[in-house]
């Protein structure tokens, strides 16, 4: 499960539907609430 402070790493994919186009590849369990985007 993805609780409130996991880092989430999502990858690109076929669109699954209209607006959705991603999927989540790895979820890290976050200790702080430090909110930041990286490039993989």
């Amino acid at each position: 499960d993805v609780e409130i402070g996991d880092v989430v790493t999502i990858g690109e994919c076929r669109p699954l539907s209209k607006t959705v186009r991603f999927n989540v590849l790895k979820v890290t369990k976050g200790t702080g609430s430090k909110k930041s985007f990286k490039k993989f």
